[in-house]
């Protein structure tokens, strides 16, 4: 707490400095160049601030207010804004078609990063879950998290889902990314909600819809009938979504004004238990309450103030288990100010913020029992249910239960202040100081809040008596054997210190921006010193081309998953027998405390390096008439990745090492106006991209998977490899491109936004072990041993085209009705995505899906 104090006591002489001059008359300005880029200006004598330097914004796509309304959408979160980024590939079970229901945020990955890796930050606060971001709040095609009683809750990669109809402009950085910004090995997207504007009073409502009825499936013929059934929770022929929005924009006076926010989103998805002979409805909610105030002071400073509420949550059953719905309650709320000030010297920006997040599952019950139907030749009178085959011994189960409730919460203060300081000239080199720091502390907990257990064994006896004893009926059976899972709390916290400093110098037509980040924190102990570099040549001195790169390191956020995770499967084998009385003895066991599986797992990192990501980046800007042409290339390579160990330890444990790694080199091509193309009646915005990716690692998609040895062996494309040599089967679709269209009819009040997508041809894999040499001597060689064998399924070319359409009707002064559709997948075109392992059986994306929408404004 301490050092909490000293970080806002710091922070508050700091601000004070900032106050020196008050009264100094400074005004604002954002202009845009011929290239596309905006410069912020503050008029002073000869001075001015450059936000971003031109090396920088090459690695920066910016989404406005205007393009994201207009950009085709269906759950309408974050992650689907960067479909038109080059450097971005998507999760292949996004947009299954056999998940139509659900909510959650499609994971990404950033020039092959992993996708837990990435910055997700509303107002320049973090919005990232580091429990466990890899876990399933959702599911894709395995088990939701929450389903075992040794899982350990969290909500995906972002702690609060929010809508992008709440946002003014998003910022996404994917390469060269300033020194400003931490806690990153993958990409940074940085969210920036409405501002209250202080005009007029205005305000919506609004509705929308997606239902099975408007939604075309296309499924495999092996899994056709099990699909349209809803006998998986993953299986969804059936869903209803329904989002309602609502804003109030409220001038107090000149200088004040508030938004207040509403959002709600909501999906019910029909499961059909195929053996208990019912239909459950399973439900997704996702909710946002936003208030925030804004204050002009006279002498140019702005304060806002935001405080959100954003829970949500999932409704899940247990397959043919009596009793067994779970629900996943996620989000939280925060808290945060924001100060800027323009002083005689620059710009600071402070902020401080708060942010409680947390995960729980509910279980409807508190213990799970593997009761007999039938037991021979005796049925149960209260078992009225079957949920296993019938034995040769002509014996049943009916299944019931859960494991009662468990959850993880964080909480979050922050405190950041960011300098920006006017441009000056020594000698002939023109230099733009940025400098900050943060200041972050976290608590992150793990609580089962009561024991729990798992029944794995029950004994019939017509005599037993259970005077109350829990998993007994009278008169038939009782639990003799149980797995205890004892109520059980563990806690983590960390205080994180970051420095950060860069300087813009133009030395001619060339601009060089080095800089350095400064991070030290108490849970890794690590000092992690990230330098930034990049630079800018403009060739002819004209503006029209430019030659740009650079040279930086990004250090990964902390997780607590691995703190928490410590002993979460540890359980206690219990007996109990039958008395002569017939009634039950206590529960007792030999004290011996078990692990789930067949290996020991030891989560401590606390003496490994902090993983980050070495980039190397190369481009040319050309400016073609009114448009701006960019070539990429950037090449990352992820060092000291955690995994697990392939050996034991002495304790027979498998520990976390820095054994993982990843390589990637990425393409990217984009073109676009400098400004938007007028004609008579039409405005007319476009933007085109193309990229082209190799992605290669040595684990799977997870942080705690075991590595690839250099010595495991497989077989692709009918040659012997090592594992490690692989490349990435999951976000590694090689070549891709893009074409973004909005065009803008405003004299009749339309709006047409297009969205084609293309994919060239690339593989999946299923995977199957054999031995060498027995099975292809050719291919074996002299290597005796087994090996992976990875069978190639060639997946074709596609192209998707997405459409929103939107059409307003004036109804008086600043009122209107405002009708929109959404169609994704126009030609209802059949894609493959992906091929499990071990399956025979495609995936594909989901077919058309329409979307209707009405706002009416004022």
């Amino acid at each position: 707490m301490k050092k909490t104090l000293i970080a806002l006591a710091v922070s508050h002489a700091l601000v004070s400095l900032a106050h020196a001059d008050d009264n100094t008359a400074i005004s604002t300005t954002v202009s845009t160049d011929e290239t596309g880029v905006s410069t912020f200006q503050a008029v002073m004598p000869s001075e001015t601030i450059v936000i971003t330097p031109f090396s920088q914004q090459m690695g920066t796509q910016t989404l406005t207010a205007s393009q994201i309304k207009n950009q085709p959408t269906s759950n309408g979160n974050i992650t689907e804004l960067l479909k038109n980024n080059p450097s971005v590939q998507f999760d292949n079970q996004a947009n299954s078609s056999l998940m139509g229901g659900e909510l959650e945020p499609a994971k990404v990955s950033f020039h092959g990063e992993k996708f837990y890796n990435n910055n997700f930050m509303i107002d320049g606060l973090s919005n990232n879950n580091n429990i466990d971001p890899a876990s399933n709040n959702a599911i894709a095609g395995s088990l939701p998290t929450g389903y075992n009683a040794w899982d350990l809750p969290a909500g995906g990669e972002q702690s609060l889902w929010i809508n992008s109809r709440l946002l003014d402009h998003v910022e996404v950085f994917d390469s060269n990314v300033s020194a400003k910004y931490g806690d990153f090995t993958g990409g940074v997207v940085d969210a920036k909600i409405k501002n209250p504007k202080s005009d007029r009073a205005s305000g919506y409502v609004s509705y929308r819809m997606a239902d099975d009825a408007l939604t075309s499936f296309h499924v495999h013929g092996d899994i056709k009938d099990d699909f349209e059934s809803a006998s998986q929770l993953y299986y969804q022929p059936r869903f209803t979504k329904e989002f309602y929005s609502a804003s109030i924009n409220q001038p107090i006076n000149d200088k004040f004004s508030l938004l207040f926010s509403y959002d709600r989103q909501t999906s019910k998805i029909p499961h059909y238990q195929n053996i208990l002979n019912e239909w459950r409805d399973q439900e997704r909610k996702s909710e946002t309450y936003l208030l925030k105030g804004l204050y002009k002071a006279d002498n140019g400073d702005t304060v806002s103030a935001t405080a959100m509420y954003a829970p949500h949550s999932s409704l899940f059953y247990r397959r043919n288990i009596k009793d067994s719905g779970f629900e996943n309650q996620g989000g939280g709320y925060r808290f945060n100010i924001d100060w800027k000030h323009l002083a005689n010297w620059g710009r600071v920006n402070s902020v401080i913020g708060y942010q409680h997040d947390e995960n729980t599952v509910t279980n409807e019950s508190d213990h799970y029992y593997p009761w007999w139907h039938k037991y021979q030749n005796n049925t149960s009178s209260v078992i009225n249910w079957a949920t296993g085959s019938l034995t040769k011994a002509g014996s049943q189960t009916g299944l019931q239960g859960g494991y009662g409730k468990f959850g993880t919460d964080k909480k979050t203060l922050t405190a950041k202040q960011d300098y920006n300081f006017y441009d000056f000239d020594w000698g002939n080199i023109n230099h733009n100081i940025n400098a900050g720091f943060e200041y972050r502390h976290e608590k992150a907990e793990y609580e089962r809040y009561a024991d729990t257990s798992l029944g794995g064994m029950m004994t019939w006896n017509p005599k037993t008596i259970c005077n109350g004893a829990d998993g007994c009926i009278d008169g038939e059976q009782f639990t003799s054997v149980r797995l205890l899972y004892p109520a059980r709390s563990l806690s983590a916290s960390m205080n994180k210190y970051s420095l950060y400093a860069e300087n813009t110098m133009k030395i001619g037509r060339f601009e060089l921006t080095p800089g350095v980040r400064v991070s030290y924190d108490d849970f890794m102990k690590n000092t992690n010193i990230s330098p930034r570099f990049a630079f800018t040549a403009d060739v002819f001195d004209n503006g029209n081309t430019k030659l740009f790169g650079g040279w930086n390191r990004y250090h990964a956020n902390n997780l607590f998953a691995y703190k928490l995770k410590n002993g979460i499967s540890s359980y206690l084998q219990q007996n109990r027998k039958i008395n002569a009385d017939d009634t039950l003895t206590d529960w007792t066991d030999n004290g011996v405390i078990r692990e789930r599986g067949s290996s020991k797992y030891n989560y401590e990192v606390g003496s490994l390096d902090t993983p980050y990501s070495d980039e190397i980046s190369a481009g040319i800007a050309q400016r073609v008439g009114n448009t701006l042409w960019t070539a990429k290339w950037v090449n990352r390579h992820a060092k000291k990745s955690f995994a697990r160990s392939q050996t034991l330890n002495d304790a027979g444990e498998r520990v976390m090492d820095n054994s993982g790694w990843s390589k990637a080199d990425t393409v990217t091509l984009a073109i676009k106006p400098t400004s938007a193309v007028k004609f008579s009646g039409l405005d007319l915005d476009w933007s085109v991209g193309a990229s082209w990716s190799d992605n290669r690692q040595n684990t799977a998609n997870t942080y705690d998977d075991t590595t690839e040895a250099d010595q495991d062996r497989a077989i692709l494309d009918n040659k012997l490899i090592y594992k490690a040599d692989l490349p990435a089967f999951n976000f590694n679709r090689p070549w891709k491109a893009f074409a973004n269209i909005d065009m803008t009819f405003p004299d009749i009040g339309f709006v047409w936004g297009h969205r084609v997508g293309f994919t060239a041809p690339y593989e999946g894999h299923s995977t199957a072990t054999v031995d060498c040499p027995s099975h292809d001597t050719a291919i074996c060689g002299d290597y005796t041993g087994r090996a992976t064998l990875y069978e190639n399924t060639k997946f074709g070319k596609h192209i998707s085209y997405d459409w929103r359409m939107s059409y307003k009707k004036a109804l008086g002064k600043h009122q209107s009705f405002e009708l929109t559709m959404d169609i994704n997948n126009v030609f209802d075109r059949k894609t493959a995505t992906n091929k499990p392992n071990n399956s025979q059986i495609i995936t594909y994306e989901q077919g058309r899906n329409i979307w209707l929408g009405a706002t009416y404004n004022w």
